[in-house]
């Protein structure tokens, strides 16, 4: 059984032999792209924050242009937004003593500012998972 998270669900699938090593440096390839075509280079921060879904939340309602991108843990929240509001969201975390690490990404995932960044990948996935279900056996 493997599993991943995020990009991880890529590395997973290859890992199970669902796909190639080749079409996961495709896949990886066209995910990469599509993310900077859209919404450029640098644009967008990830940070992991400690804290909760509910201390983030409560944060974020002052700060438009940042949303939560995923709970990874209790005390783990990543959040994801355009530089500016990110800057002042940070300035927030600060003022609450609130720990955070930014990721080192050029580009956000699993926030509104990827929804075209997701729409562009999906293409380039439906492509490559049709040709893995072509080769399937059939019941």
């Amino acid at each position: 059984m493997v599993a991943g998270h995020s990009y991880g669900e890529y590395v997973a699938l290859c890992a199970a032999g669902v796909f190639s090593f080749s079409e996961l440096m495709h896949i990886s390839e066209q995910r990469g792209r599509a993310a900077q075509e859209t919404q450029g280079t640098e644009s967008v921060q990830m940070v992991a924050v400690q804290a909760g879904v509910d201390t983030v939340s409560n944060l974020l309602d002052a700060h438009t242009g940042v949303a939560i991108a995923g709970a990874n843990a209790p005390d783990q929240t990543i959040v994801g937004g355009q530089r500016i509001p990110m800057e002042s969201f940070l300035s927030s975390l600060d003022a609450a003593k609130i720990r955070h690490q930014k990721l080192a990404m050029s580009a956000g995932f699993h926030i509104p500012e990827a929804r075209a960044a997701a729409d562009r990948f999906a293409e380039a996935l439906d492509g490559v998972m049709r040709r893995v279900t072509a080769t399937l056996p059939h019941p």
